[in-house]
């Protein structure tokens, strides 16, 4: 995907943030579900009207960008809505940062998992992608707001790139998010050496966080 389209993602990316700085109800720590101010609706609400402004078209691009980020690319992102925000004057500590930074690394693969495969197969039939994907005016406001409800992670992840797997051999690096949600994680794992890739999923409540 070229600059001028990642940038879009970014662009959803910086208000999501936005939206999240307000409505954190407090900081969680390593898989930790997110408790957000009036169970989110505040923040959904306004990530929904901020998209409202863009045409259709937009929407859809924005979000397709969006999916399409690294982690790293997520969380500088989200970093450059975090600096904007305090030069406008909100005190955001350095531990609500941290945590702002983690969720939003994970927004990609989340979104990814809620909208690509629908998208596609939208396409393969010959659907208009906005009579399948809830950010139109074919849609009720309480749709809309559910589906980007469903964007923002469940939960903060437990782990991060190059974390290496928690079995004792170091060789084995964790690579990319490939999905997560309220049950787990589901991450590549790369050999250092051989450079073999396996899936691996973790579950939060029974696996023991690399970081604290």
């Amino acid at each position: 995907m070229d600059v001028q389209n990642l940038d879009k993602g970014k662009v959803f990316i910086r208000f999501a943030t936005r939206a999240l700085i307000l409505g954190l109800k407090q900081i969680p720590g390593a898989g930790i579900v997110l408790e957000l101010i009036e169970e989110g609706h505040g923040v959904i609400e306004q990530v929904s009207a901020e998209q409202g402004k863009r045409s259709l078209k937009e929407r859809l691009a924005r979000l397709e960008a969006a999916m399409c980020l690294t982690p790293e690319q997520a969380r500088t992102a989200a970093a450059e809505a975090i600096a904007e925000a305090r030069a406008q004057g909100e005190a955001i500590s350095a531990e609500k940062e941290a945590a702002l930074l983690d969720i939003v690394s994970v927004m990609p693969a989340t979104i990814r998992e809620r909208t690509h495969v629908t998208l596609m197969q939208a396409r393969r039939r010959g659907t208009v992608p906005t009579t399948v994907i809830p950010v139109g005016e074919g849609f009720t406001r309480e749709e809309r707001e559910a589906y980007y409800a469903s964007l923002f992670p469940a939960r903060r992840p437990c782990f991060r790139a190059q974390d290496c797997l928690l079995n004792g051999n170091p060789e084995w690096h964790l690579e990319a998010l490939i999905g997560a949600g309220g049950f787990g994680e589901v991450w590549t794992a790369r050999h250092r050496f051989l450079g073999d890739r396996l899936a691996v999923k973790f579950c939060p409540a029974t696996t023991p966080m690399p970081w604290g």
